[in-house]
Formats: C-alpha cells, structure tokens, sequence
C-alpha cells in the first residue's frame, strides 16, 4: 500500500484544542446525565429575529444563486464601514479597507500566510486563543510568546521583547477584550503597540471578536482608534458573538489597506465571497441605526459574570471579575494545576470547563469558564466548582 506523508505545514499544525476538548466533554456525557458544559465558547442565546427575517427575504432573490463578487458585495462593505463608524468612531474605506471572511478564523490564518515566510518570527500572547498558533504552524514560522500576567492585568509588557526577538518578528496578534483572561485594553497600551510596531517594522493584527463585549460601563477600545493604528495594523471582527450566529461563519478584516489588498488577492484564488443572502441580511442589521440588541447581549453576559462571582463571593472564594468577553477567568486552588483541577471538576462536579495551560504556558493555574448557560444554571456550576475547590484552599 502507498505511503502518502502530509506536507511540512500540516506537520507543523498544532494539536487542535477544542476539538480535543469537546471529544473529552462528549465522554463525560455519556457517562453522567447532570454535565453542565462551560468549555467551548458557544453562544447560546438565540439571533435577532430581525436578521433572519432579512435572511428569509434574501434568500428568495434569484441573483443570489449565482456565483457573486469575488470579494464579497459592496453593499456589504458599505455596511462594514457603517458599523465601525457608528460603533467606534472610526473611519474605514469600503472599497479598500474591508476584507470579507467565512469567519474571523480564517482571517487569522490568511493574514498570516500573506506576510509571513518560513522561518519568520510570528508574536502570540501567552495565553493564547489556540488558533493563533494553527496560523504559525500552516506558515512554519517560529513563535516568539509574550507573557500575559495578572499583575500587568494581563496586558503584554513590551519591555520583555529583546532586540532579537523585535528584529526577527513580522507580525504580532493581539486579542481585547482578552480571551482567554477577559482583560481590556487600554487606550495608552494600544498607543504601546502601534509605536513598537512602527518601530520595529512590525504588523498588529487586532482579533477584535469580542468587541462590544465590556463590562461595567466600559467603553469597547478598537485597535483603529489609536492614531497610526492603519499604517501598521488591521483588526478582525467576528459577527458570531454579538448577533449569536457563530453558524453562518462571517468575519471580516479592516485596516492597512495595502494588506487588506493582498487578503482579497488571495480570496480570489480560495474561498472566493459568500453567500449574498447572509450577506445582505447581516448587513441590513448592522446599518441599523438602533442596536440594542448587542447592548442587550453585553448586559446579558454580565449579569451571568456576575452571578457567578456571587456564588463564589458567599463561600469566601476571591475571583477577579471579567472586564469583559463571555468567559471567567479563575485562578486553581493553591498547589493544582489546571488539567487536575479541570478533570477533578469533571469527575466530581459534573462541570466542564477549559484549563488554562491549553491556552499556553502562562495559562497554567487558571481554568476559563464560559458564561454560555443562564444564569441559574451558572449558579449551580459555580456552587459545584465552589465545593471542589474548598477540598484544597480551606
């Protein structure tokens, strides 16, 4: 029989995470009836009725049969520049400063594979969202990590690159509101990164997917904001969170528009658009000028967090609250690490959750739970890992 060996890239490919992840919480459901899955960060709540009223209208137009534009409808853009402009203050040009994806995943492999050669140096926050490092391993270049710790509310220190390190790295992503801490961005830090970008010939890609998701009255900080941001950078915004619909698989890129132009060239030799219905349906929505739901959905998120928090609070549990996203982020009892204390919740507690060390290195010690149920199941999880971890921190 023929051997056939997979490219150097696939080999390069990371185990992939999740997916582990959900065989492990698929076992767990078959063994007990009382699982409550807070792993994978899967919304749960349902999509405006607005926008698949507009998907229903959309679907029955003919034009939409047929193949579209390569790169994805104007009116679409149009839409994305409408949103950014409304949403955040910032200015983006349709024609060329939108790139349009099946998903923000897919932006974030692609921007890799159209700056980055083999060998090059690829800057990741530690901890890390694990796609990151999929877009390292499909380009073979080398991660350079940099530590995101409690104590700097884990924004990343700059201070910690070496010349070698700023000298040998193309591109650097960046991820607020953070998963998989839930930590904010600062209007000064991302001032931080556009200047060591500029000056180190340095490309920030922003993984904005969690965008509007802030806590407490805070205001979402985009990337674009800062000034210089387009000169050296680009941001990635999933519609999955905010309009609940991870299943339709729409994402976009905005920004640097020379880059912005090589991603459409290579959308024309791949993926090549989308479906024009979901297009127009979701960008009637985002032209909208009310959007309440997404301050509904923020709202909703936290009340959940903080839910939790209280739970953890009655029992004498001290938990840094998320500032933003749909995930907890929560320190393991003195002395465990994640994995054991993500399987002792398992086992014992009926409670899944993602460890931290999955997310890297600086992940270790800390397990994220997702605010992805309602709020009294919520309590009752928080109650279950509440009761383990009172076994070890007594």
């Amino acid at each position: 029989m023929s051997d056939f060996q997979p490219s150097k890239a696939v080999q390069s490919l990371p185990r992939q995470y999740f997916s582990s992840l959900t065989k492990t919480i698929a076992d767990l459901k078959n063994r007990y009836d009382d699982v409550i899955d807070l792993a994978v960060g899967t919304p749960d709540l349902p999509a405006p009725n607005a926008l698949k009223e507009a998907l229903k209208l959309a679907i029955d137009k003919s034009q939409y049969d047929r193949y579209g534009a390569y790169r994805g409808e104007d009116f679409f853009k149009e839409a994305v520049a409408h949103f950014y402009q409304s949403q955040f203050g910032v200015t983006v040009d349709p024609k060329t400063e939108v790139a349009l994806f099946h998903g923000s995943k897919e932006a974030i492999m692609k921007v890799s594979q159209v700056l980055v050669d083999q060998g090059d140096g690829i800057l990741l926050p530690n901890p890390t969202y694990p796609d990151y490092l999929s877009a390292v391993g499909l380009t073979q270049a080398e991660t350079i990590f940099m530590d995101l710790l409690e104590e700097n509310d884990f924004l990343v220190d700059f201070n910690q690159l070496s010349h070698v390190d700023l000298d040998r790295a193309q591109l650097m992503y960046l991820n607020y509101p953070n998963n998989p801490t839930g930590a904010l961005a600062t209007q000064i830090f991302f001032e931080e990164a556009v200047a060591v970008a500029k000056n180190n010939n340095i490309f920030v890609v922003h993984d904005f997917a969690y965008g509007p998701y802030v806590f407490d009255h805070e205001k979402p900080i985009s990337y674009l904001e800062t000034p210089c941001a387009k000169e050296v950078g680009l941001e990635l915004f999933s519609l999955s969170k905010i309009y609940n619909i991870p299943g339709w698989r729409i994402g976009f890129a905005v920004g640097n528009a020379q880059v912005v132009g090589y991603l459409n060239s290579l959308q024309d030799h791949t993926t090549v658009g989308m479906y024009g219905a979901m297009q127009e349906a979701v960008a009637t929505l985002m032209v909208e000028e009310n959007q309440d739901f997404i301050d509904e959905m923020k709202a909703t998120y936290q009340a959940r967090r903080d839910a939790v928090i209280r739970e953890f609070d009655q029992v004498g549990i001290e938990v840094v609250p998320s500032k933003g996203t749909i995930y907890q982020w929560m320190q393991t009892p003195s002395g465990l690490d994640a994995e054991t204390f993500a399987h002792l919740l398992a086992e014992e507690a009926h409670v899944a959750v993602a460890p931290g060390n999955g997310f890297g290195s600086a992940g270790e010690g800390y397990i994220r739970i997702g605010l992805i149920a309602d709020t009294v199941i919520l309590q009752e999880a928080a109650s279950r890992i509440a009761r383990v971890y009172k076994q070890f921190n007594n």
